[in-house]
């Protein structure tokens, strides 16, 4: 056995660090372990970062006299000391109310405009010249002659084809916003406000003259600092408490003529909660800037001809607020000046679309496309396209202003949507009824044959006219269609969503302002060609996702799709297997339980009548003892209509019938 030497019986040494040197993320150590000459060593970049850890650690002061291992350590002094945790405000949502005494008024307002309504066409009617469109001017003239917030409420009421008949709305769609400014300088007040500074710091002029007075808003132009001519929108000082005031009189009116009336429960209470929503959402200028920034930003994605022939303004946020809405400003020529040049051949507009460059027909066309796009393709679609809120550009550039009433879609509507238009272009009338009701479900319990046999029945009326070649532009569009529609669902007492009540509207009047523009214009190959079009973009699409997804190979997102997949065919299986696994689907279950029932039927009915037999056969015995001379089944009859007998016999299948539930309901039987 070797004896080891001094050297080899030494414990090791430790290692001496001589320099450090970084190499990428590599560390390189230079060491002395024994040995005369220094080796490298390459260590992890975790080293260093420990290393770095333990040089920045303070020293700890040295131990005073009496102290352990328990003493004071140095900490880290706090960067700053304000508040630890803080939570993001909460989106504020307008919210109006309006105090008896103004609902009160306004009641007597409407009051005022319904004596003036009603006792007119009394007299109309007592002198014989009583007419619908009588009616439909007196109403009109009824809102006028009340102003303020009920030409608003006359304007919405318009839109209502599903509840009023079309003179009524036609009428009220002529009702103006020509309402009296307010001060400038409330509005002044108002900008400042929103802009938490001073007007000119950001506007370089100011106009205090409204290019547009109406019962909202009024409407200012200005030039920011950047020298951008912008449209200032502002609110009406006071507009959301008479508002309230408004909807609260037409729910105390309304819940009247419920109550004195044979209207369904309910069909006013619904119908002024989505009216009182409607003028809500005119009011949220936040909102209303988000519509048409969503609006705007969706037409330029997916614009399937990239020529961006229509669009919305752009609205400046940070200018913006609850009360303003800064965008920008559009310069054009207004729709209904375009009409007036085709209709009336007026020599001065004929002379501005020359200038612009504008045709008619490729507008018209125009029109219909952003239509079908906005029902059958995007989230929401300007439910109000009126000749007054859409402007022209150069080159038949279509701008949508006012997005204060917009409609929303999802995927079955739009689903729904494009089976009705399919239907349209087939010619199949059948299934453009049943794809029309299943578009205003749920329905309540009515006789849907019925009611079918009327939708296809109006389907088919209209569509003759579609379909001939001789027919006048206004037979050819869908207001027939739809107001025999409302006609119908009023005379079933079938209550509509406000959405799908503006998706018919808007498809009314984007038909109706495209044949004005263009009467020989088709319809339905307007509708085919956007579905050519759209059926191209879909393809490049889904083209584009698969080269990615090919050439990129799968991502975490496939996985996590592949998971859920898999998550939820797992969930179907298992609610499907409890499904058949129930019971009442197993058939020997099912006898059994159709047994058992029928053998507590026979017991009951026997029990029963062995009672009835034995208490009418005691009372016969005790008839012929006394000498009555009462056959059995007389006695049996007297038996029945004695109450005690008819308590006893319906005590009796009450507990049988307790009992056969009971048994049906278990698990096993």
């Amino acid at each position: 056995m070797t004896t080891p030497t001094s050297d080899e019986r030494r414990p090791p040494r430790r290692p001496v660090v001589l320099e450090r040197r970084a190499r990428g993320r590599r560390l390189e150590l230079t060491v002395r372990s024994g040995g005369v000459r220094p080796v490298v060593l390459p260590v992890q970049r975790t080293v260093k970062k420990r290393l770095k850890s333990e040089r920045a650690a303070e020293p700890l002061p040295p131990r005073q006299p009496g102290e352990g291992v328990v003493r004071s350590i140095p900490r880290r002094k706090p960067a700053s000391t304000g508040i630890k945790f803080s939570t993001p405000p909460r989106p504020t949502v307008p919210r109006f109310k309006a105090g008896l005494f103004r609902t009160a008024v306004r009641t007597l307002v409407w009051l005022l405009a319904i004596a003036y309504f009603v006792l007119g066409s009394l007299k109309d009617k007592l002198l014989g010249r009583s007419s619908q469109k009588r009616r439909a001017e007196r109403l009109l003239r009824a809102f006028q002659g009340a102003g303020g917030t009920m030409v608003k409420i006359g304007q919405q009421l318009a839109m209502r084809i599903d509840l009023l008949p079309y003179e009524y709305c036609l009428e009220l769609s002529k009702l103006l916003d020509s309402v009296p400014a307010f001060p400038t300088e409330q509005a002044i007040a108002a900008v400042e406000r929103s802009l938490g500074r001073p007007l000119d710091e950001v506007f370089e002029a100011f106009d205090p003259k409204p290019i547009g007075s109406a019962s909202v808003a009024c409407v200012y132009q200005a030039v920011l600092k950047t020298g951008e001519k912008v449209a200032v929108k502002v609110r009406r000082p006071g507009i959301g408490q008479v508002f309230a005031a408004d909807l609260r009189a037409m729910r105390w009116l309304t819940g009247l003529v419920e109550g004195l009336t044979i209207l369904r429960p309910g069909m006013t209470r619904n119908v002024v909660r989505e009216f009182g929503d409607t003028l809500m959402e005119e009011l949220d200028f936040r909102k209303e800037a988000r519509f048409q920034e969503l609006f705007r930003r969706r037409a330029r994605k997916q614009d399937i001809s990239k020529d961006h022939f229509f669009t919305a303004p752009k609205v400046h946020f940070e200018f913006s607020g609850q009360d303003v809405i800064v965008q920008e400003f559009v310069s054009g020529i207004w729709l209904w000046e375009i009409l007036a040049g085709v209709e009336l051949q007026d020599p001065a507009a004929l002379a501005r679309m020359k200038e612009f460059n504008i045709d008619p027909k490729l507008v018209a066309q125009r029109m219909l496309w952003v239509n079908n796009w906005g029902l059958l393709s995007n989230v929401l679609f300007h439910c109000d396209p009126h000749p007054a809120n859409i402007v022209v550009r150069e080159n038949n550039e279509i701008v949508f202003i006012d997005f204060g009433a917009c409609g929303t879609t999802n995927h079955r509507k739009r689903r729904l949507w494009r089976d009705l238009y399919r239907a349209q272009s087939r010619k199949d009338v059948q299934a453009m009824g049943k794809a029309s009701i299943a578009i205003i479900e749920p329905l309540p319990h009515i006789d849907y044959n019925e009611f079918e046999q009327e939708v296809e029945n109006v389907f088919y009326n209209s569509q003759i006219a579609v379909w001939s070649k001789h027919s006048e532009w206004y037979e050819r569009t869908t207001a027939s269609i739809w107001f025999g529609f409302f006609d119908l669902c009023k005379k079933y007492m079938i209550p509509i969503n406000l959405d799908t009540v503006r998706s018919f509207r808007a498809t009314l009047l984007y038909d109706t302002l495209a044949l004005r523009l263009d009467p020989k214009l088709d319809l339905y190959k307007e509708y085919r060609n956007f579905a050519r079009m759209d059926a191209r973009r879909v393809r490049r699409k889904t083209r584009k996702q698969v080269r990615r997804r090919l050439t990129r190979g799968p991502s975490k997102n496939n996985y996590l799709e592949l998971q859920l997949l898999m998550k939820t065919s797992q969930r179907a299986l298992e609610r499907l297997n409890a499904f058949l696994d129930k019971p009442g689907l197993n058939f020997n279950y099912m006898m059994e339980k159709g047994a058992f029932a029928i053998v507590t039927g026979i017991k009951l009915v026997t029990f029963s009548g062995g009672l009835v037999a034995l208490v009418g056969g005691a009372a016969w015995v005790r008839s012929a003892v006394v000498g009555h001379g009462l056959t059995f089944m007389d006695s049996v009859g007297q038996v029945l209509a004695e109450r005690p007998m008819q308590a006893a016999l319906a005590l009796v299948g009450v507990l049988g019938v307790r009992r056969l539930l009971y048994r049906l309901n278990d698990a096993k039987i």
